[in-house]
């Protein structure tokens, strides 16, 4: 079975201390390079890479980032009511019942997010991701540097191409130096 990576970007201003989601296309880092899963989170380490810092889910983080990460918790008789419309508008919702099944056996653990609407809501993490972790715009660019530029031939190879897209956006978001830009990610099987 693959792993997958989901990845949102953040931006803030600097000398601020909230963070705001970053509109970029998901699909730029849908290659899977384990190289890449490897020396950001550890994951897929086939190599004994060394990965950057683990940090784990960024305690700040944006509210879209949050709500990419959870499941929001519907009661039982709603969630029954309304099933066919929450599949379609294509976001993590689930029912009260299997969302204690999950928080009860350690899969999921309940998510706060404070800003209204969403703080009067129950959010749990979605019990499929793993190995959650960030990273600033200059680890993403040794993280690339090392998987996919060879030194002995002095060129870059493999599937580069999504990953300098991102690096690019992140860059991008940094070009004036008022942002600073993080990538947060997790993992599923």
């Amino acid at each position: 079975m693959g792993c997958n990576i989901h990845l949102k970007l953040e931006k803030r201003q600097k000398g601020q201390t909230e963070w705001s989601s970053c509109e970029v296309t998901r699909s730029l880092w849908g290659n899977r390079v384990y190289g890449m899963f490897a020396k950001l989170a550890n994951v897929r380490n086939y190599w004994d890479l060394k990965p950057i810092e683990q940090r784990g889910f960024p305690s700040d983080a944006c509210v879209d980032t949050k709500l990419a990460y959870c499941f929001e918790v519907k009661p039982d008789d709603d969630y029954e009511k309304n099933e066919a419309m929450y599949e379609k508008w294509g976001r993590n919702i689930i029912n009260e019942s299997r969302a204690n099944e999950w928080v009860d056996d350690n899969l999921s653990e309940e998510m706060k997010i404070d800003d209204y609407p969403y703080d009067e809501y129950r959010y749990i993490t979605d019990p499929d991701a793993h190995s959650p972790n960030w990273c600033t715009t200059e680890e993403m660019e040794q993280c690339i540097r090392e998987i996919f530029f060879n030194e002995e031939k002095n060129q870059w190879q493999d599937s580069f191409i999504e990953w300098f897209a991102l690096l690019g956006a992140m860059k991008g978001i940094e070009t004036d130096d008022l942002y600073e830009c993080r990538a947060v990610f997790w993992f599923d099987n």
